[in-house]
């Protein structure tokens, strides 16, 4: 499928106690502690923390007092109440690329909302009240630099946090150009670009922010000779995440209105086979307006099939 590629900004829920929330099985309990990343590099702005392998190390009594400062869980990227629902990412990751012959592959069905190109000074804010009153959490996948975070108000980011939202790195540039040159991943531009992404989130969070979770811009089906950034990028404790349905709102010919999302949605859960595990694509950049008329039919059909909803950590 061919991707449009946004130029804009994504969001975040409030969730405690909210029965469709999916509570973690328990062999899953102590994954999400997994070792934090530790990129190998410094990141060269902002400057006031570098991100290097001692700086990602076990927090700290005094990093958590920074972070819990913004209601982040130290060493994670959500709050404390979000800890009940949050998945691992190498776990999540394990999941789409190998179906039920995961080894730890849920018998029950989790769905995760993951939402790209974001935040949007004009649409996130009202895609958070709708997921509000939907009761369900999401993932954000942050474009980090000035098309996202650096665009808008920090209250955006601290409220998605606030709510039960999980927030996730979707680079610091999103350039295709510079992270795919001629389609082909760079590994030293993908590498710089996410640690500089980092950086800035543990600069607007505290220096106890934590993902295992990332996505490459237009995905990782789209980009040849990928595996060295792969490999980089998980030295740094990160896991790249696809997804198996999604609204279509990101596609060349999206759908003409929210109701045609909805059944682009359907289509690609029947497509997909109605697995146990569904990660739904979505976006809430400024020019993706889809998302707000598709969500409630989406965790509509996803809330019918009995499918509980998590976040990815």
């Amino acid at each position: 499928m061919r991707r449009r590629h946004f130029l804009g900004a994504a969001g975040g829920l409030a969730i405690a106690g909210c029965a469709s929330i999916a509570p973690k099985p328990s062999s899953l309990a102590e994954s999400s502690s997994a070792p934090s990343p530790s990129p190998t590099a410094s990141v060269s702005t902002p400057p006031s923390t570098s991100v290097t392998a001692t700086a990602a190390a076990t927090p700290s009594a005094s990093a958590e007092s920074s972070a819990s400062a913004t209601g982040l869980l130290a060493g994670t990227n959500h709050n404390v109440a979000a800890k009940a629902y949050a998945y691992p990412a190498q776990s999540v990751q394990s999941w789409l690329r190998q179906g039920a012959k995961a080894p730890d592959y849920p018998t029950e069905k989790i769905a995760f909302l993951t939402i790209d190109d974001g935040p949007s000074a004009n649409r996130t804010s009202d895609v958070l009240d709708l997921l509000k009153q939907l009761g369900v959490p999401a993932t954000y996948f942050y474009i980090v630099g000035p098309l996202g975070v650096q665009h808008v108000d920090r209250a955006i980011p601290l409220r998605a946090l606030a709510e039960g939202h999980a927030l996730a790195i979707h680079t610091w540039s999103h350039s295709y150009k510079v992270l795919y040159p001629g389609r082909i991943g760079n590994v030293a531009n993908i590498t710089a670009d996410y640690d500089k992404a980092y950086q800035a989130m543990r600069d607007l969070l505290g220096p106890d922010y934590v993902t295992h979770a990332s996505r490459y811009p237009g995905g990782h089906m789209s980009w040849k000779s990928l595996a060295p950034a792969d490999a980089a990028l998980e030295q740094r404790g990160l896991y790249w995440l696809d997804w198996n349905t999604e609204i279509g709102d990101g596609e060349l010919k999206a759908p003409p209105n929210g109701a045609a999302a909805v059944t682009f949605f359907a289509n690609t859960l029947k497509a997909a086979g109605n697995p146990n595990v569904v990660v739904v694509l979505m976006h809430d950049a400024e020019g993706a307006p889809l998302i707000n008329g598709a969500l409630p039919g989406v965790v509509k059909i996803l809330k019918a099939a009995g499918y509980t909803f998590g976040i990815i950590a």
